[in-house]
C-alpha cells in the first residue's frame, strides 16, 4: 500500500497523522485507545482486527476534511476525535508510517474513504 501524507499537528513528526491511501482509504495515526470507558461510545464489540486511535479534532480540517461517518469517528467530548479502524498491518504502509515516527503508544487504522469528506459536503 502506497501512502500520501496530508496532514499532522506534530512539528517533530509521529502523531497524530493523516495519509490517503492508494486503495482509496484514509490511514490514521493517532494514540491507541484501550480505555474501556472511551471503547464503549460504540455498540458493539471491537473486531479482532479493528483499533481505535484518538487525534485532535483539527487533524482533519488541516486535510480539508470532515468526519461524514459518525459511526467510525466519534466526537470524544474533550477536542479530539476517536478513530475506529482496521489495524494497519501492510509493510510497506507501516514503513511509510514509521519513517515519520511511531511511538510505542500510537497506532495506525485504516478507514473508508468515504468515512471522510471534503470540508463543506459532510
Amino acid at each position: 500500500m502506497q501512502l500520501t501524507h496530508l496532514a499532522t499537528t506534530s512539528k517533530n513528526g509521529g502523531c497524530p497523522e493523516l495519509y490517503a491511501s492508494d486503495r482509496d482509504t484514509y490511514i490514521v495515526q493517532g494514540t491507541q485507545v484501550t480505555d474501556p470507558e472511551l471503547l464503549g461510545r460504540w455498540s458493539t464489540v471491537l473486531l479482532q482486527d479493528e483499533a481505535v486511535v484518538e487525534i485532535p479534532r483539527h487533524l482533519f480540517a488541516l486535510a480539508a476534511l470532515a468526519a461524514a461517518d459518525t459511526t467510525l469517528v466519534v466526537d470524544s467530548g474533550r477536542g479530539t476525535y476517536l478513530v475506529r479502524g482496521a489495524a494497519v498491518t501492510d509493510a510497506d504502509a507501516l514503513a511509510t508510517v514509521r519513517e515519520r515516527g511511531l511511538p510505542d503508544h500510537e497506532t495506525v487504522v485504516e478507514i473508508a474513504g468515504t468515512v471522510l469528506a471534503p470540508t463543506g459536503s459532510a
